[in-house]
């Protein structure tokens, strides 16, 4: 039974010191990474002219990989990339356009902005009335709105 956990803790032992050393070896090359972008740099900072040749010449390589070889290839990257921008805009008008509705929506039932048609608890202004409409004629005042209720008829007529 001891030999058992002896033999699992040699292989926890040897696990760990893998772990660590693999630890190690990854600080040693960060270290030795930067210690190669400050000579680098250093390097640049003097004006070493073999050194920015050599980082000129990368640099055009690089670019020059990128170039497309053809016509064709520029042309269709021209269209993938205004027809993804031109869905993208579109896309971002209809989440405004609903947000802007929400907004109002909002607004309509806080009562801070009335909008024509029905008015709550009254019919549509263009039924038809059972009342004689003599009666706005006479003269007699309007009865008062009941709290709550705003006379939004001159602001749209």
């Amino acid at each position: 039974m001891q030999t058992k956990r002896m033999r699992g803790q040699r292989k926890l032992r040897r696990k760990m010191k893998s772990i660590e050393k693999r630890q190690r070896k990854a600080v040693i090359r960060k270290h030795l990474e930067t210690r190669k972008e400050v000579e680098l740099l250093g390097k640049l900072a003097s004006g070493d002219k073999q050194t920015v040749g050599n980082l000129v010449n990368e640099n055009v390589s690089r670019l020059n990989l990128l170039k497309p070889n053809n016509q064709h290839e520029i042309i269709a990257l021209e269209e993938e990339i205004l027809y993804s921008s031109y869905l993208k805009r579109n896309v971002q008008k209809v989440g405004e356009k609903s947000l802007k509705q929400v907004q109002f929506e909002g607004k309509v039932s806080n009562g801070l902005v009335s909008v024509p048609g029905l008015t709550p608890g009254l019919a549509p202004v263009d039924s038809f009335d059972a009342f004689d409409d003599s009666d706005d004629e006479s003269g007699e005042e309007a009865r008062p709105l009941p709290s709550g209720f705003k006379d939004d008829y001159d602001d749209y007529h």
